[in-house]
């Protein structure tokens, strides 16, 4: 609003005979302003797009892949009761926690190849020390089926102990 005569209204100066009320429409630069926006938004999807590919494809060679390669590694040594090594590749030349994980299971994996030959081996022992014994020895599970026969007990029974377990 803007006086038509005289000066802006002041406590000195009353002499304002009227007042120009202007209206304008702006549809038009609204218009233009959204096209605008259009176009940035259009165009910054355009430069980043790749980008966000690249990342999608950069994650799942350097975090996924990797996974997948533990997780095969793990379900093939589980398979062939053998102790073959999980390999993961390395993220850009250093140690990461996939790396680790994986060097973790392939510890833990070894030990308990270890510690399972180590327990067949004191079983064979204790095996060949009952089959040598010249007493009978049995072992019955809580049914009181036979479990283990030693030779010298089956003599006793006139049977092979194959035909004494399970009894």
């Amino acid at each position: 609003v803007a006086p038509l005569h005289g000066q802006a209204y002041t406590k000195e100066f009353h002499n304002i005979t009227g007042a120009l009320w202007v209206e304008t429409d702006i549809s038009q630069s609204i218009a233009q302003l959204q096209q605008i926006f259009g176009a940035v938004t259009l165009a910054s999807l355009i430069i980043l797009l790749p980008f966000y590919i690249a990342q999608y494809f950069t994650v799942k060679k350097v975090i996924i892949d990797r996974l997948r390669d533990v997780e095969t590694g793990i379900v093939h040594s589980m398979q062939t009761k053998d102790a073959p090594a999980v390999m993961v590749a390395k993220s850009f030349g250093s140690e990461d926690e996939i790396n680790t994980l994986a060097q973790t299971y392939n510890y833990l994996f070894t030990s308990l190849q270890d510690s399972k030959k180590k327990l067949e081996a004191e079983r064979d022992f204790a095996l060949r020390i009952m089959e040598s014994m010249g007493e009978g020895l049995t072992i019955t599970n809580a049914e009181g089926r036979f479990e283990y026969v030693n030779p010298a007990y089956a003599g006793f029974l006139g049977l092979p102990p194959q035909e004494v377990i399970g009894k």
